[in-house]
């Protein structure tokens, strides 16, 4: 049956079941140029450390971790970086980040454990719809000037490399693919997928090509997936696969635009239900009746025959009111306001250690430029003008010490405009 490439782009409640399964440009090649190798990692056969295939078990579990807002926090760092100039990684790399990579390694380490002890085997792969540079950037930092000072997750990049765990770009891997296949049309038929709507299947064709890379390595059989992600595109794509492989499925969905201390939080949490990443379909069946008995335990859910999810954001042990802008009252704003006096903290007593006036100047000269940049830059009654303000009043400008340097520069800048009018009225 030939399938046409415009069926990709239908929603998925009309596709066909084989629609996904039988397009031409999953395969079972390997890939060899993955992010992972390009920030050092060993070249290999497949993306996936594999070993060879033992007499008690012919099968693996693979586990796909997201990476924005599940490994790191991206929505609460670009919001540091790009509208203050300031490096939280860099910031908070003594501290709550340090605490964080840690907390992700144990979870990796624990899973693998249990694994190892009950004699199964089991897989770990990061697929991100980001690109290769910025997963580049993130992992190793940069100390270019055009992307300014930025420390990226040293603890977390040697762990990923020590322990053949693979960082992908999806996008990366379903164009390549597609290009593989279609040559000079492949962008064309790329940027058909590439809306919001449809980039569930960058993940979707990454998931089944990692996979039957290492089915074929290893000369085992996929039994399960387990994703864990913020996201909805790795949940469709981990649906869509148990459905079209007649595997077990499980996902673990993850707060949106989370603070460090919320991630932590959350790979405590998978590190305490690593019992369901080896339960199988009756015993996760059990777990949903034990929810719905006691919702504060956990929010798991049966969604299909053998796909279920664990949905974070519904957990009362998790309840917040985050925002995509950061602008929630519970977590996101108090955790700004916490980051921004370390920040603050920590330049006066830059300050006072070198009595150098002149630094200290440029430092908070540079944070107030940037944020009359931001407010300057969109129009006043914008959604993100508006958001941005209101993390000003609620975060950043309730540092009494900030807030006298940030009216001062203001007075100056209005000082200076006052004045080039005038220059301009009398030419």
């Amino acid at each position: 049956q030939k399938v046409h490439f415009s069926n990709l782009t239908k929603p998925l409640r009309i596709m066909s079941n084989n629609m996904l399964l039988r397009l031409p440009f999953i395969t079972d090649s390997t890939q060899e140029d993955s992010i992972g190798f390009s920030v050092g990692y060993p070249p290999s056969s497949s993306h996936l450390s594999s070993p060879k295939p033992t007499a008690y078990s012919e099968t693996f579990t693979m586990v796909f971790l997201d990476f924005d807002d599940t490994i790191i926090p991206t929505t609460i760092h670009q919001l540091f970086h790009k509208d203050l100039r300031i490096d939280l990684f860099s910031l908070l790399k003594r501290t709550e980040i340090n605490e964080l990579q840690t907390t992700i390694i144990e979870s990796i380490e624990s899973l693998k454990n249990d694994f190892a002890e009950n004699d199964q085997h089991v897989q770990f792969a990061v697929i991100s719809n980001g690109d290769k540079k910025w997963l580049e950037l993130m992992l190793k930092g940069s100390t270019k000037p055009r992307n300014r000072t930025q420390s990226g997750v040293p603890l977390l990049r040697d762990f990923f490399e020590e322990n053949g765990i693979p960082i992908l770009s999806a996008r990366h891997e379903t164009y390549k693919a597609l290009k593989s296949k279609y040559g000079e049309i492949a962008g064309s038929m790329f940027r058909r997928i590439s809306n919001g709507d449809d980039r569930w299947i960058w993940k979707y064709v990454t998931f089944a090509n990692v996979i039957s890379a290492h089915q074929t390595a290893s000369n085992q059989t996929c039994r399960r997936i387990v994703s864990i992600g913020d996201g909805f595109d790795e949940q469709k794509a981990a649906q869509h696969y148990a459905e079209m492989h007649h595997c077990d499925a499980l996902h673990f969905r993850f707060l949106g635009a989370p603070t460090v201390w919320q991630l932590c939080q959350q790979w405590s949490y998978i590190q305490s239900q690593r019992r369901l990443f080896q339960a199988d379909v009756s015993e996760l069946e059990e777990s949903v009746c034990s929810a719905s008995e006691s919702s504060s335990d956990h929010a798991l859910r049966k969604v299909d025959a053998r796909f279920f999810v664990d949905e974070l954001p519904k957990n009362d042990e998790f309840e917040c009111d985050n925002t995509v802008h950061c602008t929630g009252n519970m977590h996101q704003l108090p955790a700004i306001r916490s980051y921004f006096k370390l920040w603050m903290d920590a330049a006066e007593a830059k300050r006072r250690k070198t009595n150098d006036l002149e630094r200290y100047k440029s430092a908070m000269d540079t944070v107030c430029k940037s944020i009359h940049q931001r407010m300057f830059g969109h129009r006043p009654e914008s959604a993100t003008s508006r958001n941005f303000r209101l993390i000003l009043m609620k975060a950043i400008c309730r540092n009494k010490k900030f807030n006298a340097v940030f009216s001062a520069y203001y007075n100056k800048v209005k000082k200076v405009a006052v004045l080039q009018q005038g220059i301009k009225l009398i030419s």
